[in-house]
């Protein structure tokens, strides 16, 4: 009896904290910077757009009403640190903060995070992290959800410049060219939603350039044709498709900045008579 009570009172602590009564796995070799108060940086800290964040006050113990409740195995191989939690009102909708270390530049870090509010959506960044002190400051690289900018787990740095590779729909064909001349509308003219990817851009980013411009490398199609008629959504989709279909047939498989731009000025041609 004495044993169950003790057991209770660790239970009933644990949920006031909102703090697993499990130790989390951390990755190996750590970056001290990122430790506070001996643990990881609380994932939770990653998300929001505040430029500064306080150590002391963005962990999911400041959040009253949200509960640990495990870890995912498939994120812990990738080498993640986080951890899935609910509201203490409704353990049936889970959510998910992970993230991990790309690499070090001066005396930053890079950090992919990935997470899920237990809808839909799976949110992803690259972001810039410097610790002073209690707080971090944090230089947002790219954000998004899934065919919407969502980032791949892929990005790379090596002497100053990170590799990343992002999700793009029909729409980002012309934003990333920059040829909109008729001026189209996301969704109403092209497909531009969220389950909406079309292929994934590559992009690079050099860290020692103070102005951090992003650089457009190459678009990969991927070599599944049937799976280009799937988007249906926009005006203009349809003449999209076909286009892409053909460039496609004639194996095909990437665009490069020219190549972006000649299929984009084909499009902005034949699709708009």
């Amino acid at each position: 009896m004495q044993l169950y009570k003790f057991l209770s009172k660790i239970t009933v602590l644990c949920y006031f904290l909102s703090f697993p009564c499990f130790s989390l796995t951390t990755p190996s070799h750590f970056p001290k910077e990122l430790l506070y108060k001996g643990q990881p940086v609380d994932p939770i800290c990653f998300e929001g757009n505040e430029k500064t964040v306080s150590l002391n006050k963005c962990s999911i113990q400041s959040q009253t009403d949200m509960q640990v409740s495990g870890q995912d195995k498939e994120f812990l191989k990738k080498n993640f640190y986080g951890y899935n939690y609910h509201s203490k009102d409704n353990e049936n909708v889970q959510s998910y903060s992970y993230y991990k270390v790309i690499g070090k530049f001066k005396n930053s870090f890079v950090i992919y995070h990935i997470s899920s509010g237990g809808g839909s959506g799976v949110f992803t960044s690259l972001n810039l992290i410097k610790r002073e002190g209690d707080k971090l400051i944090i230089e947002g690289l790219g954000s998004g959800d899934r065919c919407n900018s969502g980032l791949e787990d892929n990005a790379r740095l090596q002497g100053g410049i990170l590799s990343y590779t992002v999700n793009i729909n029909p729409f980002d064909y012309l934003q990333i060219a920059k040829q909109n001349p008729h001026n189209l509308k996301a969704y109403d003219d092209l497909a531009a939603c969220a389950a909406c990817c079309q292929g994934v851009a590559n992009f690079a980013r050099d860290l020692r350039d103070p102005n951090q411009s992003e650089k457009f490398i190459s678009i990969d199609l991927g070599k599944n044709i049937e799976e280009v008629s799937n988007n249906t959504q926009g005006k203009y989709q349809e003449c999209f498709n076909k286009l892409l279909a053909n460039y496609m047939k004639e194996g095909k498989y990437k665009m490069n900045v020219l190549e972006l731009k000649s299929f984009t000025n084909e499009f902005n041609s034949q699709c708009m008579q």
